[in-house]
């Protein structure tokens, strides 16, 4: 998951109770912890160098929502229904909550479609391979930050194959921006809001064909605050 600090820790605690009486925007860096992608689970995927077959991402499994039970009144007549004799509408059986079967069984397919959708992610990836080989495009390096209110991903910089490192393509036309969405799905799966934060770097390399999940802590925390392009 790149580095990461959140709520159970005592990292988050201090940094709750720091923000709560000073007002800080988020933990010292001391605080994170590097942990290995979660969706991946390794720092280093591969991508073919070509898409091959469109791998399916199959529909949401509906959710066995838990239902509360309802409290029911009880069975009443009215006067015209005691006047003929009429017996009472039975009052509905309360509704049961899903069982664990059922709530693993969900869990399951929602994994194996989370699974269908870093996948998918690649064999968008590798569609692209050929274009950015022919921009003479080496690596592209971009961000990705999450936890709080939000989650996104940023763009940093490109390497030539003739050595050059771009920090502005802003006027360019291949989409870095896309791409690094897609590698970011492909090696995290979510990472969006919650009660924790983490900061990732990732380098698509299109000569080795993989997405590395950056581990050097200066380098993902090197480039906060400043304005890339």
């Amino acid at each position: 998951m790149p580095y990461y600090v959140g709520v159970g820790t005592p990292e988050w605690d201090a940094y709750i109770e720091q923000a709560e009486s000073e007002g800080i925007d988020a933990p010292d860096v001391s605080a994170f912890e590097y942990v290995e992608p979660w969706r991946a689970k390794t720092s280093v995927l591969s991508f073919q160098d070509t898409p091959g077959r469109e791998p399916i991402i199959p529909d949401p499994p509906e959710s066995p929502s838990r239902i509360a039970r309802p409290i029911v009144p009880p069975a009443t007549q009215g006067f015209f229904a005691r006047l003929f004799g009429r017996q009472p509408t039975p009052a509905p059986e309360p509704a049961s909550e899903p069982s664990p079967d059922q709530w693993q069984d969900w869990q399951s397919k929602f994994g194996e479609r989370e699974d269908a959708i870093a996948k998918h992610a690649l064999w968008k990836i590798s569609g692209l391979v050929a274009k950015f080989r022919a921009a003479g495009v080496k690596r592209v390096i971009g961000a990705y930050d999450g936890g709080g209110d939000e989650s996104f991903t940023d763009f940093r910089s490109v390497e030539m194959n003739d050595g050059r490192v771009v920090f502005d393509v802003g006027n360019w036309e291949l989409d870095y921006w896309a791409l690094i969405d897609e590698a970011a799905s492909a090696i995290m799966g979510r990472f969006d809001a919650g009660e924790f934060r983490l900061r990732g770097v990732l380098t698509i390399d299109f000569e080795a064909c993989t997405i590395t999940d950056e581990k050097d802590a200066d380098v993902v925390f090197g480039f906060a605050g400043e304005d890339i392009g």
